[in-house]
């Protein structure tokens, strides 16, 4: 049994994400230490002061992060959660947040296992995606991007109205399809180059 809940402890301690065990009652019964480098508090912060999370969450989210709560804690079923914490510093991190309820062998019920994800940089990401995506639709220029499938991961407005296709069509091409249409299109574009030196 020594054994068994130390070899447990080796990896639940040396995870990258914050994992933690929360009691029916609402208090930290377990709390890896990634939490420190996801929060900037410990996991003996965590076991002492039970309402610590609740006040890191953004006050944006609280509401939301609370009816998440109260509904896993009373249905007693999975769940998952995206909100933000903001550090003492003021930064604000975003979390990815999954859980589900504990059970022992006598099917009581023991509390709210959970797992917290920074997912910060990839909210950043979407974030320059879409004001990338809004700057491309706005130029007059045809502009798109074909990732290593040859499929179409974007077009803007102005491709579709030049290549005379809508843009499910155009994203929902395979890479053949794909290939033997742009084809077509260089082939034209090089027609229409020697027609404007003559």
């Amino acid at each position: 049994l020594r054994r068994s809940e130390s070899r447990y402890r080796i990896v639940a301690d040396n995870t990258y994400d914050w994992e933690f065990w929360i009691g029916p009652d609402g208090r930290f019964l377990y709390s890896s230490p990634s939490c420190h480098r996801i929060t900037g508090h410990t996991a003996d912060d965590f076991r002492r002061d039970p309402g610590l999370l609740n006040r890191l969450v953004h006050p944006d989210d609280r509401e939301c992060f609370s009816l998440h709560c109260s509904h896993v804690m009373e249905e007693r079923t999975p769940g998952e959660i995206e909100y933000r914490i903001v550090l003492a510093d003021g930064s604000v991190r975003h979390i990815g947040h999954v859980c589900q309820p504990v059970f022992d062998e006598r099917g009581e019920y023991l509390g709210m296992r959970g797992s917290d994800r920074d997912i910060t940089k990839r909210k950043q990401v979407e974030q320059d995606i879409v004001l990338l995506s809004f700057a491309l639709n706005n130029v007059r220029e045809a502009a798109f991007l074909i990732d290593e499938d040859a499929s179409f991961h974007f077009v803007n407005e102005e491709a579709c109205r030049v290549l005379g296709y809508t843009r499910e069509e155009l994203l929902g091409l395979d890479g053949q399809s794909l290939k033997r249409m742009l084809q077509a299109v260089d082939e034209l574009l090089h027609e229409h180059e020697l027609l404007n030196r003559k």
